[in-house]
């Protein structure tokens, strides 16, 4: 069964919404009209789902940042501190050198693509 969604380009890309086999059909269309197409099942693998905590603190202290996502598979973690600061490590501690609010984005990527 096909998705309805058709992209257009040399290089697409779409995100699934579900798990398991996926048929996807390439055509390409010369200039001239002649056109040629191919199918192709692929595998999508079920990929993790980010989710952290974070202590607050004082100015001056460190605040315990924990990522906590869900997966079967191996995975790596990449958070973006809100301060210029990053980390790649899955439990550690930050120190913030101003008082303020911070945006923290934690990014989780399966390894196996």
């Amino acid at each position: 069964m096909f998705a309805s969604d058709t992209l257009v380009g040399f290089s697409p890309e779409y995100s699934f919404l579900d798990t398991g086999l996926q048929q996807v059909k390439l055509m390409a269309v010369s200039n001239f009209g002649c056109a040629s197409d191919t199918l192709e099942t692929v595998y999508v693998k079920d990929g993790p789902q980010a989710a952290f905590s974070v202590s607050e603190t004082c100015l001056g202290n460190h605040s315990l940042f924990t990522s906590s996502p869900s997966s079967t598979v191996p995975y790596s973690v990449f958070w973006d501190l809100g301060d210029g600061s990053n980390s790649t490590i899955e439990i550690f501690t930050h120190q913030y050198a101003l008082a303020g609010n911070y945006n923290v984005e934690l990014i989780v990527a399966g390894n196996n693509g």
